[in-house]
């Protein structure tokens, strides 16, 4: 019997920005989450992300051709489609049946020790990012999921001609994070079936999450929160403004070592610090600051002081 082995998992794509997002994502799992093992990258810009890292080790490039890209996102233009389609092909690629893998988003961060992930997996787990609530009663409910809300309510789904029940109280959770094992795999193909019949009905661009929830949900998976572990800046994009002023800073020469080290000179969670503040202010205050040109500012970079 083989060791289970333990690996991560990206997809990136596409504009350049998301090749800096993967960079520092792989660099941050290196400096702060304590992983040592192979990192698994769908990407059709692999030489791009060579360079951004500094060629590290243990990385290891899936090329998405056009074809397949399009293959992947389908009929329906839903670009989304593609997430479960690119982590159940590359799953079967590289993992053995009791491998343990941890996906994450381009835009995540890892802050600390990310073991306590791969323990919760093994014991049976899945570990995603941040649960919303439940579909009918999220509170402060953005409007796609309110919408998701009133759609959990119609009862059924018609699912490749089966008629699955909808639940109400499903909880949605965030995917930014998918901690699961490979056995498991065959959950994306259902998770992209419920995309297929979801979509036509309501189009708008978190339906992956939703239709990934559902099928968690059907399954009665036990799921953990990934907890503070992670930093999901998906609300933060102008920290892709960091990553650009980052990477020029780093130059051709900086070695795979420096690239760590120096990663934590813009940790997101820590330079979100003034947004977050302003946005903590009463909105009637926001309006004004803003109209006057007091907007919140970024924080300096540590190289420009």
């Amino acid at each position: 019997m083989t060791t289970p082995q333990y690996r991560l998992l990206l997809i990136s794509h596409g504009s350049d920005v998301y090749a800096m997002e993967a960079a520092y994502a792989i660099l941050s799992a290196r400096a702060h989450g304590g992983f040592s093992g192979p990192i698994h990258v769908v990407t059709d810009h692999t030489d791009r992300l060579r360079q951004l890292t500094g060629d590290a080790p243990e990385v290891h490039y899936l090329h998405l051709s056009e074809d397949l890209k399009q293959s992947f996102i389908g009929p329906s233009g839903y670009v989304h489609r593609l997430k479960p389609q690119a982590i159940a092909w590359a799953t079967r690629q590289i993992a053995a049946i009791d491998d343990v893998l941890v996906f994450l988003d381009t835009d995540t961060a890892i802050l600390s020790d990310i073991q306590p992930w791969f323990d919760h997996i093994s014991q049976g787990r899945v570990v995603l990012n941040e649960c919303e609530g439940p579909a009918h009663a999220i509170a402060n409910a953005t409007r796609s999921q309110k919408r998701a809300g009133d759609f959990f309510k119609r009862g059924t789904l018609n699912v490749n001609g089966e008629i699955l029940p909808l639940h109400p109280e499903t909880p949605l959770w965030n995917s930014g994070v998918i901690g699961f094992k490979a056995g498991q795999v065959g959950w994306f193909d259902e998770t992209t079936a419920w995309i297929d019949a979801i979509w036509p009905l309501l189009p708008i661009h978190t339906v992956e999450q939703f239709a990934f929830s559902a099928v968690l949900h059907s399954h009665r998976v036990p799921l953990v929160d990934s907890g503070e572990t992670v930093f999901h800046y998906h609300w933060f994009k102008e920290f892709r403004t960091d990553l650009a002023a980052f990477f020029e800073h780093l130059e051709t020469h900086a070695t795979y070592e420096e690239r760590i080290a120096l990663s934590i000179c813009i940790r997101p969670d820590l330079r979100i610090a003034p947004k977050k503040d302003f946005l903590n202010k009463p909105k009637w205050l926001r309006s004004i600051l803003r109209r006057i040109g007091r907007n919140w500012q970024p924080l300096p970079y540590p190289w420009q002081t």
